[in-house]
């Protein structure tokens, strides 16, 4: 984890002239956000996250556009796709004959999948910050679950902006 750190901070020095984002993300994928902006209307996303008792890193490409302009010039709709790598553990039920006891087997291993993101983002004014909420449903095939799909993917985020 320590690295990772390193690692998003060394990139942060190297991009120095380009806008990012860096911040938290809560829901069923919750972790570390990191975005570059190569123009106002795109950027690329890295997320670092738990999910299911394992790690997996995500990359975005993602497009902006104002929404609810009439509102504020400040709320931006934002899409995109991307893929996932990781591990993840799940739990598998083992019953007796009887059917009465029951114990569990943790499986863990490797997973890797697509991802699609939209979300809406708000950017105040006085302060270099952006909260959020996305939708980011996905699919994977994994050896701890074969291929699982998840369409309630549901998150909010935070972000501090660096110019």
């Amino acid at each position: 984890m320590k690295t990772l750190f390193i690692f998003i901070f060394s990139l942060a020095a190297l991009t120095a002239m380009a806008q990012q984002q860096f911040g938290i993300r809560g829901g069923e994928l919750s972790g570390l956000s990191y975005r570059q902006f190569d123009d106002p209307d795109h950027c690329i996303e890295v997320l670092l996250a738990d999910r299911y008792n394992g790690l997996q890193v995500s990359l975005f490409t993602e497009n902006f556009r104002p929404v609810l302009t009439e509102y504020s010039e400040n709320i931006s709709l934002y899409t995109g796709f991307g893929a996932h790598a990781g591990f993840s553990s799940s739990k598998h039920y083992l019953y007796n004959e009887d059917k009465e006891d029951s114990f569990y087997r943790l499986r863990t291993g490797p997973l890797a999948g697509v991802d699609f993101v939209c979300g809406l983002e708000y950017r105040f004014n006085k302060f270099p910050v952006t909260v959020g909420i996305d939708y980011n449903p996905y699919a994977e095939l994994s050896f701890a679950d074969i291929f699982r799909v998840s369409i309630w993917n549901f998150g909010t985020t935070v972000r501090y902006t660096f110019k």
